[in-house]
Order: C-alpha cells, then structure tokens, then sequence
C-alpha cells in the first residue's frame, strides 16, 4: 500500500509534468540577448558539472562525455520539433513547444524525478546518484542544443533579409 508521503510525490511529480506541458505549449518571445544569456548560463552549468566529475574517475568522465553528446544532439533534433518564428525587426524569436517536443521534456524529467524516487527508497544510492547527475547534465546539454539551434536559425535568417 502506498504511503501518503509516496502519493504526495506522486501528485508533485504529476503537478510539474503538467507545468512543463502548460509551459511549453504557450508561445514565448524570446529576445536573442536573452538567449545568449541563456547558451551562457546554461555553458557555465556544464562546464561546472563536468569539472567537478573530472576529480573522479575516468569512466565517470567518459559518461559524462557521452551524456553531452546525446544531450546536443536531442537537443539540436529537437530544435526543428519547435514552432519558431524570427521577429528581425525587434532581435526576437517568437517559440511555442509542439507535442513531440513537449513529449521528450516530458520523458527526461520522468526518467530524473523517477531516479529521485528509486534513490530514496533504498536503492543501490551511489548508482543512482551518479544516473541522475549525468541526466541533470543531459539535460543541460540537450537545452544547450536547443538554444544553439535556435540562435542558428536567427542567424539564417538574417543572412536571407540583408542584401548581398
């Protein structure tokens, strides 16, 4: 029978799978300084995460490698999935999520909140401690990707407005 602290984070984890959902879906404007903040940002978070990982051992940082990898390119894949509009006149991007991409947000954070769980229930806690550090960085790559993505297209369109 499930505890009543297991159906709260059951409703907790339900809750921010639907403000992820509700997020995503709504068009954002998104300036492009803005967005350079971000690919900063979120740059930084990387590069913090894969120094601290490089004191431990090499497999951890082979993982670790492979997790930015994969996250760059879901990242960069999912970029196409995005309804993106170019507003030059006003150095914007105008962004809605569509469902495919609302769905591989969705998938990422389930498998991280679902490694939270495992790891407070008892499970070999060192194993999935390490998962779910190298899937908050998939994460922080696969935005990063993203966001790359996104810039690119600005730049594509910028090329195809000005005059030769």
């Amino acid at each position: 029978m499930l505890s009543l602290t297991n159906i709260l984070l059951i409703l907790l984890l339900l809750a921010l799978v639907v403000l992820v959902v509700w997020s995503q879906s709504r068009e954002k404007k998104t300036k492009i300084r803005s967005l350079w903040l971000s690919i900063l940002i979120v740059f930084v978070l990387c590069a913090l995460i894969f120094s601290h990982t490089l004191v431990s051992s090499t497999t951890n940082v082979l993982i670790l490698i492979g997790c930015a990898l994969l996250g760059l390119i879901i990242g960069i894949a999912s970029g196409p999935l995005l309804k993106l509009n170019v507003d030059l006149a006003h150095d914007s991007l105008v962004v809605q999520g569509t469902t495919v991409s609302i769905v591989v947000w969705v998938v990422i954070f389930i498998i991280k909140m679902a490694l939270r769980l495992l790891a407070s229930h008892g499970s070999t806690r060192v194993l999935i401690e390490i998962i779910g550090s190298n899937v908050l960085f998939l994460t922080a790559c696969s935005i990063l990707g993203m966001n790359l993505y996104q810039y690119w297209r600005y730049q594509q369109a910028r090329r195809t407005a000005s005059p030769a």
